[in-house]
């Protein structure tokens, strides 16, 4: 047994040797990682020969020019690449995570600076061979080695975000949004709340220096959340308000485009701060900025659109409750006028000054008055809405003459 595994041991060095100098040439760089891939695959469910590979890539690595990193850490994602096979435990790939993920930790730093941007996208590998990608798995319930994948990918994001350099801030923003858009765990609420309150906490501090970044992750979240971002809309949405008076105009920028954002998904909950938000976007319809501007005009409306309904509503309420005196007899002359169908000039003068009151009625009530004269039938038609007033006022004063009994 000792034999096998000391030779095992011997041919994975053979063929890392080999496969370092194929990446060397870029003639032969792409044939060097596919042997690497197959070295994996041969030995992925050997635990300790893994391992040997990781540490021998980790030395090579740190030994090597700055300006070849960038071919061997991209490496670092092979090891899960063969994760649809049912035949390898997903347990097996949990225990290669926390190694690869320090390497890579070790490598965000400033003397990094030139291939530090490889670093998300390596990360983003990683996550799309680990994690589903379907959008409705946020509703599976998850096993307990599926729990400690999602926390060990979150944690490195957010232990990032906290340390107190750019470069680590920067590069958790990153990989923080390549999270959000790779795997639907984050939609899970109990996953989602952890991730917003860690966001909100470093968005408020002074010394982050990674706040582009990290609205952004918020905006991919929003977008990838649609309504289930519902618990948390207000909670973010008077955060961003910060943001909105800033001097950086893209702070500024970026805050407005997560309240559009907000809009389209999470209107129902900041719908009541409608006025709020309309008296800061008439101050940012003037920045001196075109693209806040800009976005400024475009969520106005969609507000404005909801002011308007609920003016015209008060305004409506108002005419019908205002306890003006033609309004109440309109309501009741409206009930009685359902029976007059027609106009003789042998009706009963009653029914005559009913009819002419009506028109009158039907004014104070908000009726169109087009509306009202069609009512009176054929005789009502084309005459002045003036003139029917005035002529209801001088009939009234014949009839207090001829007929002083209240009709009513």
């Amino acid at each position: 047994m000792y034999s096998k595994s000391n030779s095992a041991f011997v041919e994975i060095n053979q063929s890392l040797n080999k496969i370092y100098k194929n990446l060397e040439n870029p003639l032969t760089e792409e044939l060097g990682k596919e042997l690497f891939k197959k070295l994996i695959m041969k030995y992925i469910s050997q635990n300790t020969l893994i391992f040997s590979v990781i540490n021998n890539l980790e030395e090579k690595i740190m030994e090597i020019d700055i300006k070849e990193t960038s071919k061997y850490i991209n490496l670092l994602s092979y090891f899960f690449e063969n994760n649809d096979s049912y035949e390898i435990p997903f347990g097996i790939y949990l225990s290669y995570l926390n190694p690869i993920l320090s390497i890579i930790q070790s490598l965000i730093n400033d003397r990094n600076i030139d291939f530090l941007h490889q670093i998300p996208e390596i990360y983003m590998k990683i996550i799309q061979n680990l994690m589903p990608d379907d959008i409705n798995a946020f509703n599976k319930i998850l096993n307990e080695d599926e729990k400690k994948v999602y926390e060990i990918l979150q944690n490195f994001c957010i232990f990032n975000l906290k340390l107190n350099k750019k470069i680590n801030q920067i590069i958790g923003s990153l990989c923080l949004t390549k999270l959000v858009e790779n795997c639907p765990y984050v939609l899970k609420k109990e996953y989602m709340k952890m991730m917003i309150d860690n966001i909100i906490t470093q968005l408020s501090l002074d010394n982050f220096n990674s706040k582009h970044e990290l609205l952004n992750c918020l905006i991919s979240l929003i977008l990838g959340a649609e309504n289930l971002f519902n618990p948390f809309a207000k909670l973010v949405f008077n955060k961003i308000l910060d943001f909105l008076t800033n001097e950086d105009w893209m702070q500024r920028k970026l805050s407005l485009n997560i309240i559009y954002t907000l809009s389209l998904y999470c209107k129902n909950e900041i719908l009541p701060l409608k006025e709020h938000i309309l008296n800061i976007l008439d101050i940012l319809k003037k920045d001196k900025v075109k693209e806040v501007r800009d976005i400024s005009y475009l969520i106005a409306p969609m507000y404005e659109k909801e002011k308007n309904k609920i003016n015209i509503k008060k305004k409506r309420n108002k005419n019908l409750s205002s306890g003006n005196i033609m309004s109440k007899i309109g309501k009741i002359n409206y009930i009685k006028y359902n029976n007059i169908t027609s106009f003789s000039p042998n009706r009963n003068i009653k029914n005559i000054y009913l009819i002419l009151i009506n028109i009158v009625s039907f004014a104070a009530m908000g009726i169109d008055k087009k509306r009202a004269t069609t009512l009176v039938g054929p005789y009502g038609k084309g005459k002045s809405f003036l003139i029917l007033v005035l002529f209801h006022l001088f009939l009234r004063s014949i009839l207090s003459l001829i007929q002083p009994k209240k009709f009513f």
